[in-house]
């Protein structure tokens, strides 16, 4: 699974297309709701808002008109709940697919500059992944996707 997430792309490819939060944050939204974004509870079409989350930063939420539940693309995937940029968890994913998986932490956490802790936890979320999670990551860094 991991050996094909970064199948032959550079850092360079990597970092032009995923460099940005935003660009990273409009992939996995692609990903995940590829013909519009639709409620995960109840199934209908949500508007999207950008909502202050307390670093100042914007959290990119959705939220039903009819559920009223509030969501991103990162609920329900690896990536929930996690304090770390989506860059940084993309860059991840290209450094253990180049590395089919084998990646130390600690080598994980020299490139990234991340605590050994946040560099475990996050090979650990990428080596485990199952289900839709696992689909999801193998279609993650594809260049040449839309």
């Amino acid at each position: 699974m991991l050996e094909d997430m970064a199948k032959v792309f550079t850092l360079r490819a990597v970092m032009e297309k995923y460099g940005t939060e935003q660009a990273c944050v409009d992939r996995l939204t692609r990903l995940l709701w590829p013909v519009r974004i639709t409620c995960r509870k109840c199934g209908r079409t949500c508007p999207g808002f950008d909502a202050p989350g307390s670093s100042g930063k914007s959290r990119h939420l959705y939220q039903c008109s009819v559920c009223r539940i509030q969501f991103s693309a990162t609920s329900e995937t690896l990536f929930r709940q996690s304090h770390l940029p989506l860059r940084e968890w993309f860059l991840a994913v290209y450094f253990m697919g180049i590395s089919k998986g084998r990646l130390p932490a600690t080598e994980l956490q020299r490139i990234l500059g991340v605590s050994y802790e946040t560099a475990f936890s996050m090979k650990r979320r990428l080596t485990n992944a199952a289900g839709r999670d696992k689909k999801l990551l193998a279609k993650l860094l594809d260049i040449g996707g839309r």
